[in-house]
């Protein structure tokens, strides 16, 4: 019995002896499934050199009493040579885990310099392991950088002409710096970041310094504003401007680029400033050129003289103009011609100018007295009268026709007596009333007449003419070639109407547009500047003065 007690107890002793040494056996390390790979994130700035992460364990079959890291270096995935040493990674000590229960171990990397993504090992063992297989968690470390990307120029000045066609974009070209005349531009930014740093957005915030008006994104806009710019390189980010769609006005504001993992956005000081295409500015300059030549042709005595002559000419010519007789008619429309071309090309003095046109009033109440004392006869009843003085008419109109003066004013006389006769005797009834101021007049006519020279026979312009080409090159050297009527029915008129106007326009704009607030685009006034540099105010205001007083001199003015 004693035997089987021994036998009994041995066998119980190897058991507990086997039971100790499976114990020792059982702590198991696990982690959870969503902390392998380890993963670490962080962005690198010069104040935050160190990251961590929460790794889960869970330990079985026992309990550990002070948790132990062996870890590897951390290879950099892009550079071979940056590597973190292992000595940087750990964990807190003193860590016990106990039997079945998670627990979440902080795992830190210390004085990362360089960003990037590195791996590593993580092995957690038992403290005072020395056999065994311990816990190998991949690690993975992705570290950013906080982005540095500065501007290349801290301020943008462009310059677009709004031009739709070859010929305003030509001029444009040729006239004003390089480039003014594309819509794409580049703006650069340099990326002194060690890492790609990407761009998530870009955005233009202007507006017109003048007009108000905000700039959309359909005037100037970047095309890509997503990419990734290069880790240490100047990118150039494209810029459209549509500046067809701009007012002319400068446009201020910011060019904006926001980048990942940056809290402000980079900012460019943006200044574009539109204008209209250079066509309609030298049209204007020349328009003001071509006025100023007109004014200082308006000035000139020949011209003054013109202005001075031609209404009295005109009113002849429509008193003329009543007159049925054809040859009388003729004659008087040589005469009216010889004396128009004595008046275009103002050789001769104003004096005998004016002696022509006083020919011309002889003549035409002349013919006009004849013509109706002769209707008059006609509508009466005086056969024997009419058969009487008819005869003399028509030899008097005939012989001024020829120019035979001293007969066509004999024959006036002879008229005369007769109707002086006609009138005695009573012989012309009731018709006394009507003749007698007709014949007045007549007389007065006649003793004119007397004192008249025959005009010269006109000489009518040749066959020869000036080709257009020739006219354009005259007017534009300023030889005088415009004629009566042009000077006093268009240029005067039209030329004292827009010199008021832009003498109007421009006292607007140094007065109230310039003196006051800023107001609107200067539009049409920049235009005036440009047309008022070819006239000159000092031609627009003799022009005014003298316009106004018909070419007279003004009271006080001497030669």
């Amino acid at each position: 019995m004693l035997r089987f007690i021994v036998i009994i107890s041995c066998i119980f002793l190897i058991f507990t002896s086997s039971g100790v040494v499976l114990a020792a056996e059982l702590p198991r390390l696990t982690v959870d499934e969503g902390d392998t790979p380890l993963v670490i994130k962080g962005t690198l700035d010069k104040d935050t050199t160190s990251f961590s992460g929460n790794v889960r364990l869970t330990v079985t079959g026992g309990e550990i009493k002070d948790l132990q890291l062996l870890p590897s270096d951390l290879n950099n995935t892009d550079d071979d040579s940056v590597v973190i040493d292992r000595s940087e990674i750990r964990i807190p000590t003193g860590i016990s885990l106990s039997d079945g229960q998670p627990r979440d171990v902080r795992v830190k990397v210390n004085n990362i310099t360089h960003p990037g993504e590195y791996k590593g090992k993580l092995n957690f063992m038992l403290s005072g392991q020395t056999e065994g297989k311990p816990l190998e968690i991949p690690l993975e470390l992705n570290i950013d950088a906080e982005p540095n990307v500065v501007p290349v120029s801290d301020n943008l000045n462009l310059q677009v002409v709004r031009c739709q066609n070859f010929l305003s974009c030509g001029l444009a070209t040729w006239l004003l710096p390089d480039g003014v005349v594309q819509d794409k531009w580049t703006v650069q930014l340099d990326n002194q970041t060690l890492i790609p740093v990407k761009l998530t957005d870009a955005t233009v915030v202007m507006q017109g310094e003048k007009t108000g008006n905000p700039v959309n994104n359909n005037d100037i806009f970047f095309p890509v504003p997503k990419q990734e710019l290069k880790a240490q390189k100047v990118e150039f980010i494209d810029l459209k401007i549509n500046g067809n769609q701009l007012s002319p006005d400068r446009y201020q504001g910011t060019l904006r680029f926001k980048l990942e993992n940056a809290d402000e956005p980079v900012k460019i000081n943006a200044t574009v400033v539109v204008r209209d295409a250079p066509i309609f500015a030298l049209i204007v300059i020349l328009v003001g050129i071509l006025v100023g030549r007109l004014a200082q042709d308006m000035e000139n005595p020949k011209a003054q003289k013109q202005v001075k002559l031609y209404p009295r000419y005109v009113q002849l010519r429509g008193n003329a103009a009543n007159i049925k007789n054809e040859s009388a008619f003729a004659y008087l429309e040589q005469q009216f011609k010889a004396v128009k071309e004595k008046i275009d090309k103002g050789e001769e003095t104003e004096e005998a100018l004016e002696q022509e046109l006083n020919r011309l009033e002889i003549n035409v109440s002349f013919l006009t007295n004849l013509e109706v004392l002769e209707s008059k006869l006609n509508e009466s009843e005086l056969d024997a009268l009419k058969a009487r003085l008819n005869p003399q008419i028509k030899g008097a109109i005939n012989s001024l026709i020829a120019g035979n003066i001293e007969q066509a004013q004999q024959l006036g006389k002879e008229v005369e007596q007769i109707l002086r006769e006609a009138q005695t005797d009573g012989s012309m009834g009731i018709a006394d009333d009507i003749i007698q101021p007709l014949l007045d007049g007549f007389r007065a006519s006649r003793d004119k007449l007397v004192d008249t020279i025959q005009a010269l026979k006109p000489k009518l312009p040749g066959s020869r003419r000036w080709n257009w080409l020739a006219k354009f090159l005259a007017a534009l050297s300023g030889v005088q070639t415009l004629n009566t009527e042009v000077r006093y029915w268009l240029i005067r008129p039209i030329l004292w109407l827009v010199l008021l106007i832009v003498l109007v326009l421009l006292g607007l704009q140094t007065l109230y547009v310039n003196a006051g607030a800023t107001f609107g685009v200067n539009g049409l006034y920049d235009y005036l500047g440009l047309f008022l540099w070819g006239l000159s105010a000092d031609i627009a205001n003799l022009g005014l003065r003298k316009l106004q007083s018909g070419g007279k001199k003004e009271e006080g003015e001497t030669n």
